[in-house]
């Protein structure tokens, strides 16, 4: 679900300068700013209809379309595997992995990644930036 901002002129060409800079579109411009906000400790690391949580040794990923719980190395593997798909991959390596084992899986579709339980059968479509933010909070919950 897309949510409409109004910004004042001189915002939105700071936004639009921004964007730019950062190659990126003005809405993934504004995720890029909110990350930063997360890493600054402005704002909590949190993703509204996301749920992370470790378990001892499992990680449960909620994405509001389907749960599934994973062992703490495929949820890093899950996590390097949005990653992959979000972020520019010019050579093999651990942010480029290939897990067929995954009962969980990502793929690009369209401009937006698609987050898929296997086994269920069910789908979350997400855009890049909150599959990276996705990916940041397993790798943290798999830690």
């Amino acid at each position: 679900m897309s949510v409409q901002v109004l910004l004042p002129d001189e915002r939105a060409e700071q936004l639009k300068r921004f964007a730019i800079s950062q190659n990126v579109p003005m809405a993934e411009a504004v995720g890029l700013l909110l990350n930063d906000a997360i890493v600054a400790g402005k704002i909590r690391d949190e993703l509204p209809g996301f749920t992370i949580e470790k378990n001892g040794e499992h990680v449960t990923l909620d994405t509001g379309a389907w749960k599934h719980t994973l062992t703490r190395e495929l949820a890093r593997g899950y996590a390097a595997q949005i990653r992959a798909i979000t972020r520019p991959a010019f050579t093999p390596g651990p942010d480029n992995p290939f897990f067929p084992e995954l009962q969980v899986s990502v793929i690009r579709r369209g401009v937006g990644v698609k987050l898929f339980d296997r086994e269920a059968h069910l789908a979350k479509v997400v855009s890049p930036g909150v599959a990276d933010d996705v990916a940041r909070r397993l790798d943290r919950a798999a830690e």
